[in-house]
């Protein structure tokens, strides 16, 4: 056998051994996270890309061992078959042992199940990414300048003006909507809902009701603990399936990038995801329903859809929003043009509306089905998003009021909360760690957990809103650590506190009266040192709280840290 013929054979049996690997370790990945993967021509060309370039890599290196070994040397029949059943039986057994353990047992509440008072149909809808200002519009106007059926549902809601997250990127703020404890308490600050916590699905599904959820967020997974509570978690992407494969570590980091950012492989769209809660809308049965709708879209890649309108006069084009670019957005307000930060908000704005319309297609389809009179329907965000009005752009990388506020628009039923005693607009700042306890109290549910050993921290709003109480006085709190930093925000007596810590051992504060100041752009930590001082002490008070009120068993587990890397989220 000739020198080239040897190097060929050997190149053909490299990739085939290539190809075993990568089928076994696909397989293990169908059979563990499979339901995850969205069947479309992008997600099986992802996985076609992947399996090819696997396949490239074993060809090489076979041809590269067919060169070096000696000149009779040539892989046989019998090595290669004994080779493929190995490294495929390797490959499957390795998959299936990193997924084993991901998903973390549901949490069901202690004591017997207790039903409703008001069993009513409960809609959640959140919005991932979504500024309150850019949702209301500017100022007090509450006009809704991007989102029609919004404002139509508003006329006939309740509408928060000043609601804080618990953190100004999805994992723990979600965390914390999810359960009404704070991200601290939870142990959430890098991204988990820890099994102990009961979330609102696992409240609801206890109390009789159907739950089920309809997610585009890739974050938002059973590993890291999400989909406990519900009866069906319903969340699929080319991209988070994908990316668990070995074989993805094979791609250059610009080319994920351009892949993640520049292809619909990061999440579905509002239009599939409302398509599937339409499906369950109308094939549910006989119980109260809990449906959770969380929407990807508003947040970047943003994507321009059709009838979206012109952009606004002196905009310009942008560059792809890889992660490279958005490196160099995060930090640098000079790095783009006057007309290309227009063009962003109108990007922004124009995904807005896209979601607007799915939300108008839900609502139509939830009120038909279930009816206006017997349903609960709550519009939220996550968390809002930076343009440069504290010198950076995008989230997650600080917790000014740009990226906590964020809007709540609560519709109840009139058996609840008569149209004669509902405030339309209420604008005493609370938290989305009062959404569970709200949602509780209006369809008559404890919010104690049964033994009391595990309150909900938050505060139920229903009384204020109906008039019988004055508005919430307590502090807010949010905070999380990313990107090496940590980050507290404490709002307390018409001030807001922001403290910083980057792994040094130092802390940096700023402090701004939310009275004076609302948009926080006087730092007044110069000027007012006693008041500063005071909202210390007590914010040091609330932590070591939290720090006794914490679950021993709570830590960041290593499939949340899976999932976060695989995603590029973490430590970038």
């Amino acid at each position: 056998m000739t020198r080239l013929q040897r190097i060929t054979v050997s190149a053909f049996a490299g990739g085939l051994i290539a190809a075993a690997f990568f089928v076994g370790d696909l397989v293990g990945a169908a059979v563990t996270v499979g339901d995850r993967f969205h069947p479309d021509a992008w997600g099986f060309g992802l996985v076609a890309l992947l399996g090819g370039l696997t396949v490239l890599v074993g060809g090489i290196v076979g041809a590269g061992a067919g060169t070096l070994l000696r000149e009779r040397w040539i892989p046989q029949r019998r090595f290669v078959l004994v080779a493929l059943v190995l490294v495929f039986a390797g490959s499957l057994g390795s998959t299936l042992l990193r997924r084993s353990g991901a998903s973390e047992p549901h949490h069901e509440p202690k004591g017997t199940p207790v039903l409703a008072e008001r069993p009513l149909h409960v809609l959640w809808i959140v919005i991932d990414t979504l500024r309150a200002d850019t949702l209301y519009g500017p100022g007090d106007a509450l006009d809704f300048p991007h989102a029609p059926h919004l404002a139509e549902l508003a006329r006939e809601a309740v509408v928060f003006f000043d609601v804080e997250a618990s953190a100004g990127w999805t994992l723990p703020s979600t965390a914390t909507l999810l359960t009404g404890i704070h991200p601290v308490t939870l142990g959430a600050e890098r991204g988990f809902l820890p099994p102990w916590a009961p979330s609102i699905a696992d409240r609801l599904r206890a109390a009789g009701f159907g739950t089920h959820a309809f997610v585009d967020n890739a974050l938002l997974d059973h590993v890291n603990g999400f989909s406990q509570g519900f009866d069906t978690w319903t969340k699929r992407s080319a991209m988070d399936f994908a990316w668990r494969l070995v074989a993805k570590d094979l791609l250059p980091e610009g080319l994920v990038d351009r892949l993640r950012h520049g292809l619909p492989i990061s999440y579905r769209g509002a239009d599939v995801v409302t398509d599937e809660a339409l499906a369950h809308v109308e094939s549910a049965d006989g119980k109260p329903q809990f449906v959770y709708v969380h929407y990807m879209d508003v947040h970047t890649p943003y994507r321009m859809h059709a009838g979206a309108g012109p952009p606004p006069e002196g905009a310009e084009e942008l560059p792809p929003l890889d992660s490279a670019l958005r490196g160099e957005l995060r930090h640098d307000p000079a790095f783009l043009s006057g007309g290309q930060k227009a063009m962003i908000e109108h990007l922004y704005a124009a995904e807005l509306t896209f979601v607007d319309a799915q939300i108008g297609r839900l609502l139509a389809a939830f009120d038909a089905r279930f009816g206006r009179e017997d349903s609960l329907v709550l519009v939220t965000s996550d968390h809002g998003e930076e343009f440069y009005e504290h010198g950076s752009f995008g989230h997650g990388w600080t917790l000014y009021q740009e990226l906590v506020r964020v809007p709540l628009i609560m519709r109840f039923p009139s058996s609840v909360l008569p149209s004669e005693s509902r405030v339309q607009l209420l604008d005493a700042p609370v938290g989305l760690v009062d959404v569970v306890p709200t949602t509780l109290a209006t369809l008559g549910l404890p919010i104690d957990d049964g033994d009391g050993a595990r309150r909900v921290q938050g505060h139920s709003l229903l009384a204020w809103i109906a008039g019988r109480e004055g508005p919430p006085t307590r502090p807010l709190f949010a905070t999380q650590r990313r990107f090496g930093r940590e980050l507290v925000r404490w709002r307390e007596d018409g001030f807001a506190t922001i403290s910083l810590s980057e792994g040094r051992g130092d802390l940096a504060y700023e402090l701004y009266d939310k009275k004076r100041d609302y948009p926080e752009a006087d730092d007044l930590v110069a000027r007012e040192a006693d008041r500063l001082a005071e909202l210390r002490a007590r914010l040091e008070g609330f932590l070591g709280e939290q720090s006794r009120l914490r679950d021993p068993r709570a830590g960041e587990g290593s499939a949340a840290a899976a999932t976060l890397e695989a995603l590029g989220y973490a430590g970038n």
